[in-house]
């Protein structure tokens, strides 16, 4: 196996991870204090021995894992919600929410929760809620809901932070517990952090979280660590629930989260935890620390200890076992340590075990069962979170294939420099892997995450994964249209290996498929999909659009959202506009939205009936408030347009371009949501442009029925169809 340099590692691909070259440079530092170094993707080092040594830049020495933490905190501020849910703990409520409140980490909300408590717990609560108004939430239940995880659900629907602690009312914490918990999020692929235990009786610590765990090689818990939850669920969780309550841990927010309608969960008395952790961590990893400590009190109300001779202790062990198999990629040697264990519990503290009995409850049809119909691990890759529609597809379906139930890593390629706006888009509950163009870790890192498929949208990202993922993994392509602007050089090299390392090909415009078959590939090999978009709440009403634009309220609106590039069209429509307004004495505006070299330069001529709005996370309001959407673009990576599909959904008709499948993508059963314009001479036809205008500002009868063609479009290419559809072919 060839070595790498590690110096050579961190010129080419370390320093993009924030890696540091020696504990007397750090690169964070150096690109923080010299921003342009950053924004010029230069390597910091070779920058600083280049050119910054000679202009008097500082170095700054490598910090400690502490110092990264601290930094962490005070920069980022992470809003923390703790949900403290009580019933009957009148007892143990002061020493709980005086380690709550007194947290080294400042920055939460706390959401009290009583569930109908018959002591004088909610004095208690109301007291503290008065204390400290600022952040404190009170919900009282009117009746009791029979279900600590029914507590979980409404405090988690309340929160406002990114990250949950469930700080159970008869526990209690060190002072630095979220100050030590926290920063292990800066990783965003940690799904949830937690603290060694320690188990109290009447306030007397009786056991250890390292005893606890000393049977299934507990030893790793000694120190802290992170670890990957498809390995941690494997040699660990499968065996024991790691976690010996939820007060000791931290997790992102959860959303859609399937469990909290699952009725057979919510009324689980002893393993509901453990399957809630099962899925908080899929697909990503799991942080362990021992610089902080939960104090877990163990009294006859919260322990399982009454129920070790009940048929429902041994029941619910064989409920995590279904849910085992059905959310993780394990072997069956994993899934009987368990039962192996509960064979000689049962005999210890029963008298009655045979197995005829022990067989009927670990049923092992059950885990045949729920293993078949198990959905893939599932990567899905990324070239950059940054604007356009290519890096925009692989967002959208991850949220969506999430929500549908599979596990989903999200791999940040790190292309080009990040724009957090993209990446706000991507569901919080998602796990991010940032590799800075590094391929060669993809091996090992999808061997430690379990990935199974992995699934590509950019011809470099196709390659790079291609040539790097272990064999085992599949990889299903998805041709958006980027192979047709790629010189033939480059094509000729990569299209023969790639078509001997894709597992399935998927295609959204008929152009994809010419220049594959060019190299060899066979048609039949390709299957079509299509693109689609998420629902988006309108944020601003048209009033408000209007009022922005400085149009009038009867004015006649277009509108494009592409990169400001020459071949999207921009100045076509520009121009178009211009005569047709001269032509019909109409107020026709246009709104601009997006960034680009044509961005900076078109604004410049300041007319009234132009407004740019440059790059927007808000298409949705602009393309509502406008009367039809333009797309004359000539772009010969053109496949199957999102904003088409972004002015479908708000009911808008398109003109636009007869390009990719862009023609297809109007017609309806009822008729066409666009009027399609032929290109000449590399342009949009300007006659049939400014005609297409025309007839849509009449808002006929063809306009009205081009709306009505709009939301049945929209309906056909929806995000819930395709992803019906995405998944046929994974498991195929």
């Amino acid at each position: 196996m060839k070595v790498k340099s590690p110096i050579n590692h961190y010129l080419k691909h370390g320093y993009r991870l924030g890696y540091d070259p020696s504990e007397k440079f750090s690169t964070s530092r150096y690109l923080e204090t010299y921003p342009e170094v950053k924004e010029e993707m230069i390597n910091p080092l070779v920058h600083y021995l280049k050119k910054g040594k000679k202009m008097g830049y500082q170095i700054f020495a490598h910090i400690t894992e502490e110092e990264k933490d601290s930094k962490w905190l005070e920069e980022k501020k992470p809003f923390l919600s703790i949900i403290v849910p009580n019933y009957n703990h009148q007892a143990f409520l002061q020493k709980r929410l005086d380690t709550i409140y007194n947290q080294n980490y400042k920055n939460y909300e706390v959401i009290l929760l009583d569930d109908l408590s018959t002591d004088d717990s909610v004095t208690i609560l109301r007291e503290y809620a008065e204390k400290y108004s600022d952040r404190t939430k009170l919900i009282l239940n009117e009746t009791n809901s029979g279900s600590p995880f029914a507590q979980w659900k409404k405090g988690i629907s309340e929160a406002k932070g990114d990250f949950i602690w469930i700080a159970e009312s008869d526990d209690w914490c060190d002072l630095d517990f979220t100050e030590k918990l926290l920063p292990k999020f800066s990783d965003e692929s940690v799904m949830l952090s937690f603290s060694r235990t320690d188990f109290m009786t009447n306030d007397t610590k009786t056991w250890t979280i390292e005893e606890y765990l000393h049977d299934i090689g507990g030893k790793k818990y000694d120190h802290s660590h992170k670890i990957s939850a498809h390995e941690c669920v494997k040699n660990y969780f499968s065996k024991k629930n790691i976690i010996p309550n939820v007060s000791s841990c931290i997790f992102r927010r959860p959303l859609d989260f399937p469990l909290f309608n699952d009725n057979q969960w919510n009324h689980m008395k002893v393993c509901g935890d453990w399957i809630f952790y099962l899925y908080l961590i899929r697909g990503g990893y799991i942080y362990y620390t021992t610089k902080t400590t939960n104090y877990y009190r163990q009294h006859q109300s919260n322990t399982s200890v009454g129920l070790h001779s009940k048929d429902l202790y041994y029941q619910e062990h064989q409920i995590v076992r279904k849910y085992l198999a059905k959310l993780y990629n394990i072997d069956s040697e994993g899934l009987n340590w368990m039962v192996s264990h509960l064979r000689n519990f049962w005999k210890q503290n029963r008298n009655d075990y045979s197995d005829e009995i022990f067989n009927q409850i670990f049923c092992n049809e059950e885990i045949i069962e729920e293993k078949s119909n198990r959905l893939p691990n599932l990567a899905i890759c990324c070239y950059a979170f940054s604007t356009g529609g290519g890096e925009k597809v692989p967002i959208d379906q991850a949220n969506a294939l999430k929500e549908a139930g599979l596990a989903i890593t999200f791999i940040d390629c790190s292309g080009t420099t990040r724009n957090e706006a993209i990446r706000k888009k991507l569901r919080n509950d998602i796990p991010v892997i940032s590799i800075g163009w590094d391929f060669s870790i993809i091996k090992h890192l999808f061997k430690e995450l379990g990935i199974e498929y992995a699934h590509t949208h950019h011809a470099s990202v196709d390659c790079g994964i291609a040539e790097n993922k272990p064999d085992h993994v599949k990889q299903i392509v998805t041709l958006h249209g980027m192979y047709e602007t790629i010189p033939e050089r480059y094509l000729k090299v990569q299209i023969p290996m790639l078509l001997k390392k894709v597992h399935q090909w998927l295609y959204i415009a008929e152009k994809n498929l010419s220049i594959m078959v060019e190299y060899g590939a066979n048609r039949d090999m390709f299957k079509k999909v299509f693109n689609a978009v998420p629902s988006t709440p309108i944020e601003k009403t048209r009033k408000e659009i209007i009022k922005e634009c400085g149009f009038r309220d009867d004015s006649i609106i277009a509108a494009i959202a592409s990169r400001a590039l020459p071949e999207k069209g921009w100045k076509s429509a520009y121009e178009s506009i211009q005569r047709t307004r001269k032509a019909t004495g109409k107020d026709i505006c246009v709104i601009f939205i997006g960034d680009g070299p044509l961005y900076e330069s078109m604004k410049k001529d300041k007319n009234e009936w132009a407004y740019f709005a440059g790059y927007s996370n808000d298409v949705t309001s602009f393309f509502n408030a406008a009367d039809f959407v333009l797309l004359p673009s000539t772009y010969s990576g053109e496949s199957f347009p999102l904003c088409i599909l972004e002015a479908f959904q708000v009911g808008k008709p398109v003109i636009a371009t007869n390009i990719g499948e862009i023609p297809n993508m109007v017609e309806t059963t009822d008729g066409n949501a666009g009027i399609i314009i032929p290109i000449n001479n590399n342009e949009a036809d300007p006659e049939s442009l400014d005609s297409a205008i025309k007839e849509y500002s009449e808002k006929n009868t063809i306009y009205k029925d081009a709306c009505h063609c709009a939301t049945i479009a929209a309906e056909k290419y929806s995000m819930h169809n395709l992803t019906n559809l995405l998944i046929k072919y994974y498991k195929e």
